[in-house]
């Protein structure tokens, strides 16, 4: 039942800030901005810390600004839920992060995600590119994001929250951790995205790829590979 126990453990996927309040549009993003220099430049602002600061392409010289402290408090939740991968068994980490990898693969192509109101709706071969912060290539996923490199932000947190959540209830981990070192974090989960990768798994049967049984998993994924192909025959 540990399956059931992870889908009821995402409660930050479920309850997420409405990003569609951000400013989208024909806008040239020039990052996030702290109060007090915005009020050094003599805008007036709200109670937030934080700020998204942005112009229209064709009036540079006017400056706009969205308050984001929200979604900077949302992050810190789900990276306070975080564990600390260096204290797993080697084994029955590489299985388990493979497992969750896999997972989040095939809910990505989902058309409708009924699981959750998060949009992971991102493969792993581009999670990667975003997660690598030492890649030599361009990384080309901020326009999945209408380039608010807020939102890219949101959505690597998230899968650090999903792959914890489900490192969490598999293993059975009920500890709390503090300042867990993110770059470290990535550098296990981008090991296992690599392999996954490099597997490219197409049977659905994942001791085949980690030498540990887990039917539990199993039935789950099948079923969600068959809601990817019911969601897709509809259209």
């Amino acid at each position: 039942m540990y399956m059931y126990d992870f889908f009821n453990s995402l409660d930050l996927l479920q309850q997420v800030p409405n990003i569609n309040d951000l400013p989208r549009g024909n806008y040239l993003y020039f990052g996030i901005c702290k109060k007090d220099e915005l009020i050094q430049r003599g805008y007036k602002v709200s109670c937030d810390k934080l700020y998204l600061t942005y112009a229209r392409y064709d009036d540079l010289s006017n400056l706009s600004y969205y308050p984001i402290d929200k979604f900077y408090n949302y992050m810190n939740q789900l990276t306070s839920n975080l564990i600390d991968l260096n204290e797993l068994d080697n084994n029955e980490l590489k299985a388990s992060l493979f497992e969750a990898i896999w997972l989040i693969n095939e809910i990505a192509y989902l058309e409708e995600i009924p699981f959750f109101n998060a949009k992971l709706n991102i493969e792993v071969s581009t999670l990667c590119d975003m997660i690598d912060h030492n890649g030599d290539e361009f990384d080309h996923s901020i326009d999945y994001f209408d380039n608010i490199g807020l939102l890219k932000k949101i959505h690597i947190a998230q899968i650090r929250y999903f792959i914890s959540q489900y490192l969490r209830a598999k293993l059975k981990i009920n500890k709390t951790y503090s300042n867990i070192d993110l770059a470290k974090f990535d550098s296990f989960v981008l090991d296992s995205m690599n392999r996954f990768i490099e597997v490219a798994p197409i049977k659905y049967k994942v001791e085949i790829y980690t030498n540990l049984d887990n039917p539990e998993f199993d039935s789950i994924f099948e079923q969600i590979v068959v809601l990817n192909e019911r969601q897709s025959n509809k259209t």
